[in-house]
């Protein structure tokens, strides 16, 4: 099977079926660039044999143009996040991966990436309402630090992750080296942030 024409969105929010038809649908999808640019998840794709498929996707040829990754509300584990996240193509521009079960192995993975540089055209990232915990947190801001250059993001969304000052604290450091100047939103609402 193979589709003609472009598509800029696939939303896999409501799929259901097993990871071989995951496998058919994705693999039709023509490799290059300008095709796939945004791609949304659901529950059944970010967990199990479906996260195999996705992941060997992220890594794949026809993930070359796919600007948004839209993987909130998937009930995704620390682990299959740590394992997506390794995957992410280097043209994301928005990464949401609000509303899981996120913690530090993830966040390392963003970690990972910022620093070799494979997130260098990032504009948006949510890991809102996820269990972070300050280590998760200060594990992102290490990640921040250590991109090579200054990055272009201009959201970043932490709301509700369990930060605590410990964890802002760490967040600041990135923020004080300017590795974010175009930085115009940060949240970090709902943490229980008190003043030491």
């Amino acid at each position: 099977m193979q589709i003609g024409g472009p598509m800029s969105s696939l939303d896999l929010s409501k799929f259901s079926l097993d990871a071989g038809k995951l496998g058919l649908l994705l693999s039709s999808l023509p490799a290059g660039p300008d095709f796939l640019e945004t791609l949304k998840g659901g529950p059944h794709v970010c967990k199990g044999p479906c996260l195999s498929v996705l992941n060997k996707f992220l890594r794949g040829a026809a993930s070359v143009s796919l600007k948004t990754l839209n993987l909130s509300k998937c009930d995704m584990s620390d682990s299959a996040g740590g394992t997506l996240l390794h995957s992410l193509p280097p043209s994301l521009e928005y990464l949401d991966v609000g509303e899981n079960r996120l913690r530090s192995l993830s966040m390392e993975a963003l970690r990972f990436a910022f620093s070799e540089g494979t997130l260098s055209k990032l504009l948006g990232l949510d890991v809102s309402n996820n269990p972070l915990g300050p280590s998760g947190v200060a594990t992102l801001a290490r990640g921040l630090s250590a991109s090579e250059r200054a990055l272009p993001l201009q959201s970043l969304k932490l709301s509700k992750t369990t930060a605590k000052a410990e964890g802002v604290k760490a967040l600041s450091a990135p923020l004080k080296e300017g590795k974010t100047p175009s930085l115009q939103v940060l949240d970090l609402g709902g943490n229980n942030i008190k003043a030491e």
